[in-house]
């Protein structure tokens, strides 16, 4: 049985594998034999490349050496898909036959936590059956930019940023339930925190935003606006709602997101 985590791996999977089926289509349209660039002096020359052929192409078939360099492209995006989908297949396979964890074992033995309370602390189930059903339970993503989600965090993740890598780590690191960018309907639209978050005792909901181009004149607008919204929905800054901010020259630092943590939940 996969865990939340392996199922997330599952459908980055499956994308990848659609991804591939559609460069290998795109590269059947475009036209046969490669395109070489060879340095001539302060000039490059252009060349088609073919099984039994290799001829020069002029300047005026630069549509033609683009259709090329754009074969050459999507090649290379083929190979880097092709090495990730093979990554994730051994990653899987690992770990479709290896035996439950500790947490699973525990939880399906409740005579075992009696026996081995004294040695080990805190050996009760580490979230309660609402929470464990709730991380279990599937719920709707953000499809948008599907193309960004490229940062692996040990959580089993996949997120669009370093920065958001810092939280996800943080957060699994010290046990508390969430989910990244689940969907939060707010009047007529649909939003899509960072992380939606259970308070491990409380059970409360919480939320976490990151903005991380803080120093975009637009993109700062953009998150005032979206926390105007969450604000008239009862969604407030450092009451239900956790922000951190970055911008090029003052990054997320790990130690103050792991502060935040402690403060909020623990």
């Amino acid at each position: 049985m996969f865990s939340i985590y392996q199922k997330q791996l599952l459908k980055r999977k499956e994308y990848l594998e659609q991804e591939i089926l559609n460069l290998q289509e795109k590269i059947t349209l475009l036209p046969p034999g490669k395109l070489v660039c060879t340095k001539n002096g302060n000039y490059f020359k252009w060349y088609h490349s073919t099984a039994t052929s290799f001829s020069y192409l002029p300047k005026s078939k630069q549509n033609f050496a683009e259709l090329l360099a754009l074969k050459k492209y999507y090649a290379f995006q083929l190979e880097h898909l092709k090495a990730e989908i093979e990554a994730l297949t051994l990653y899987l396979s690992k770990f479709q036959t290896s035996s439950s964890s500790a947490f699973e074992f525990l939880n399906q033995h409740p005579e075992y936590q009696k026996l081995l309370k004294n040695a080990i602390e805190n050996v009760s189930p580490l979230f309660s059956k609402e929470l464990n059903d709730w991380l279990s339970a599937t719920y709707e993503t953000n499809s948008m930019h599907p193309e960004q989600l490229s940062h692996l965090s040990i959580s089993g993740h996949i997120l669009r940023s370093k920065s958001e890598v810092i939280i996800d780590t943080a957060l699994f690191s010290n046990h508390i339930p969430f989910r990244y960018e689940c969907a939060l309907p707010l009047g007529s639209k649909t939003f899509f925190p960072d992380f939606t978050i259970r308070h491990p005792q409380t059970k409360d909901f919480f939320y976490w935003e990151h903005f991380g181009m803080m120093d975009s004149p637009p993109y700062s607008q953009n998150a005032f606006n979206k926390l105007q919204v969450y604000n008239s929905h009862g969604i407030i800054p450092t009451i239900n709602l956790i922000t951190t901010y970055e911008t090029k020259d003052q990054p997320l630092n790990s130690q103050y997101v792991q502060h935040l943590i402690e403060h909020y939940f623990l």
